[in-house]
């Protein structure tokens, strides 16, 4: 009888040993999906705004917007990392430009995810440009 008590008690041990592993297992995917979802969500009212400089080095216009270092303060008052400055001649200039519709430079507009938020058309210069910016993220 004692043998019997003895793998009894053994087997309530790993059932015990099965049933944590099991809720620590259920626990863990259960976590994962939350975090999943909830980064999920956080990535999308996250999502920054951008705002995007199309110049040509051959427009008029476009010297006149690049003098005196416009482009570098509107950097330095808005965060380097929110300013793409494309200028025409590259490749992502050009696709960009036919994505989004622009026709001429100097072209400032607003993306969220790829996507057009708002178009400028204000003047060239670095405070109203700013202001546009800080309006629209």
């Amino acid at each position: 009888m004692s043998i019997v008590k003895s793998v009894s008690k053994k087997m309530k041990g790993y059932n015990y040993l099965a049933i944590f592993l099991l809720l620590l297992l259920v626990a863990l995917i259960l976590y994962g999906v939350f975090y999943l979802i909830d980064k999920k969500q956080i990535e999308l009212f996250n999502t920054k705004v951008v705002l995007e400089i199309y110049t040509a080095p051959w427009c008029g216009f476009c010297k006149q917007f690049e003098s005196g270092d416009k482009i570098n303060k509107i950097k330095q008052n808005v965060g380097s990392e929110n300013v793409k400055h494309y200028i025409d001649g590259d490749p992502e200039c050009a696709k960009n430009m036919q994505k989004y519709n622009l026709g001429g430079y100097p072209s400032i507009i607003l993306t969220r995810n790829g996507e057009v938020v708002n178009k400028y058309s204000g003047p060239r210069e670095v405070e109203p440009i700013c202001s546009f910016y800080n309006s629209n993220k």
